[in-house]
């Protein structure tokens, strides 16, 4: 509802957008539009609608676009190809190692006092200064190379996350052995129940043998695709 009083014009927040003359926008949050009090003003934008979340707020195109396109994601919670990332950024940076080592070390020494009185000589001397390696000069002070030990970071956020998935799926899906104590305990109370209900011992016996059988052709593959076991409907 906008405000009807000067007052209560006073007391929104401004627009904020940056002007031409580089200062903040001093109109009132919304001004203009059907938002008033929130978001920007008519002349910065704020015809657009405004988006509620968490990153709302965030203009960056770029990252607006990202955005939609996790929020699409029909597995949202499925971190695998995350895993997937970080082994392929520890492998990159294992190879790439000595290289970016290298290029890290002749940066520095770039900025050496030794390395610029030698392209200082070699000028005097009528020679190419940029002939003159950064590698060949004795530094000054310790040079900076790359933490090899920063790859444990990244097997350490890989096996945290490889760990979430393994507790996902372990509370998804039971193991074999659990299965295995479930045919036993069905088995046992189908024989009691049999035991309790049918009195014919050889009547009995023809329904165990006949459940068994039908329990023998369960695929187990199957249930676990989702697809319909055989003798079950697929409704």
């Amino acid at each position: 509802m906008k405000p009807t009083t000067r007052e209560g014009r006073e007391k929104l927040p401004i627009c904020g957008a940056k002007t031409r003359a580089g200062t903040p926008c001093q109109r009132a949050a919304g001004h203009g539009t059907d938002h008033v009090g929130e978001g920007k003003c008519k002349l910065h934008g704020g015809l657009s609608p405004v988006k509620h979340g968490r990153y709302s707020t965030i203009n960056r195109p770029r990252i607006r676009d990202l955005l939609e396109v996790y929020r699409s994601d029909p597995d949202p919670l499925n971190v695998l190809p995350e895993v997937e990332l970080l082994r392929a950024l520890v492998t990159d940076f294992v190879e790439r190692y000595d290289e970016n080592s290298d290029a890290l070390i002749r940066w520095s020494r770039t900025f050496d006092r030794a390395y610029h009185a030698a392209r200082e000589m070699a000028i005097e001397m009528e020679r190419d200064p940029d002939e003159i390696d950064p590698l060949s000069i004795i530094p000054s002070r310790p040079d900076k190379v790359i933490d090899i030990l920063s790859v444990g970071q990244f097997i350490t956020q890989i096996s945290s996350i490889v760990d979430r998935i393994r507790k996902a799926r372990e509370t998804q899906t039971f193991s074999m052995a659990t299965i295995d104590k479930l045919w036993e305990s069905q088995s046992a109370h189908l024989m009691q129940a049999a035991q309790e209900v049918i009195s014919d011992p050889a009547l009995r016996e023809s329904l165990l043998t006949a459940v068994a059988h039908r329990w023998g052709t369960i695929n187990l593959a199957a249930l676990a695709s989702g697809r319909p076991a055989e003798g079950e409907s697929q409704d």
